[in-house]
């Protein structure tokens, strides 16, 4: 009997595994997502060093293999041991191979994902340039208020699967910002003009699509993992009966508004109580991370 509870178990959670693997699906069909990609002339492909490093880690090589991977981008470096030296971490080291041993591969992973992403979708040489470092920025702050709040409000560490998964939560702004700069202006135009409506229904406007989906749909193309672009989908909207991962969205979701409160990005700290009531949080624990973070050098 108790082999039959177990059986059942694990085939209930398959069942919910596939029905939120195609709830994801049925997001990134939407009608205007095609018509956005088919504007893009050629979708961005991945380097070569980056696929030379996943086949690595799927084969299970040595770590001083991986580290020499790494150590042939200057960008992989830099970001590897930006992170593992930051405040999440606080590693203190100059060594790509000491970083790996402490973070473990799969965060590694993650890491790496993030830092090609930004380098395939970066914006130079253009007034928009500042906009792309905001967003590095705001990504990254994501990800560390998200540490925070889910050690405050679960007494542990963030699960490994998740240490990461604030940095490509917006990657859907950057697919605009890099291949639709006219639209993206406009956007942030109507935004100030028009503060009653969300960032999402003013993209839905503009270009048919909002971020969530531009960037879960480029996550999906790229074969990145399910909880990356179940993140990018719907980290404005935690409470979507679809999502799967809810604590974990609620969290990233609360960490993303308080992020665009210190980058002076929104003016108003909107959080719903019942959001507040699920993950274990108080209004006193926001107004606590907002004055820590507010008093943090985040230089772009």
């Amino acid at each position: 009997r108790r082999c039959g509870n177990i059986i059942d178990v694990r085939q209930n959670y398959l069942k919910l595994r596939f029905d939120h693997y195609f709830s994801l699906y049925e997001q990134l069909c939407v009608d205007g997502i095609e018509l956005i990609i088919n504007k893009i002339s050629a979708l961005p492909v991945l380097s070569t060093t980056y696929q030379q490093f996943v086949k690595m880690v799927e084969d299970d090589a040595e770590i001083s293999e991986i580290t020499k991977v790494i150590e042939t981008s200057p960008t992989y470096t830099l970001n590897l041991l930006k992170i593992a030296n930051s405040a999440i971490y606080s590693l203190s080291t100059s060594s790509v191979r000491q970083a790996i041993v402490h973070l473990g591969i799969l965060v590694v992973k993650d890491i790496i994902i993030s830092t090609e992403v930004f380098n395939v979708l970066q914006v130079k040489g253009t007034i928009l340039e500042r906009e792309f470092k905001l967003f590095v920025a705001h990504s990254e702050i994501s990800n560390i208020i998200f540490h925070t709040l889910y050690r405050k409000a679960n007494g542990e560490k963030v699960p490994e699967e998740f240490e990461t998964a604030c940095l490509l939560q917006d990657i859907g702004k950057l697919v605009i910002l890099h291949f639709f700069p006219k639209e993206y202006k406009e956007i942030m135009s109507i935004r100030k003009t028009e503060p009653q409506l969300t960032i999402l229904e003013i993209e839905q406007s503009v270009l048919g699509v909002n971020h969530g989906q531009a960037g879960a749909y480029l996550l999906d193309w790229w074969n990145l993992p399910l909880t990356l672009q179940e993140v990018a989908l719907y980290h404005h909207d935690p409470l979507n009966e679809n999502v799967f991962y809810s604590d974990i969205l609620k969290l990233i979701y609360i960490a993303n508004e308080i992020s665009g409160k210190i980058l002076h990005e929104s003016k108003e700290l909107f959080i719903e109580e019942n959001i507040l009531v699920d993950v274990k949080l108080s209004i006193t624990d926001l107004e606590e991370t907002v004055e820590h973070f507010a008093q943090t050098d985040f230089r772009l």
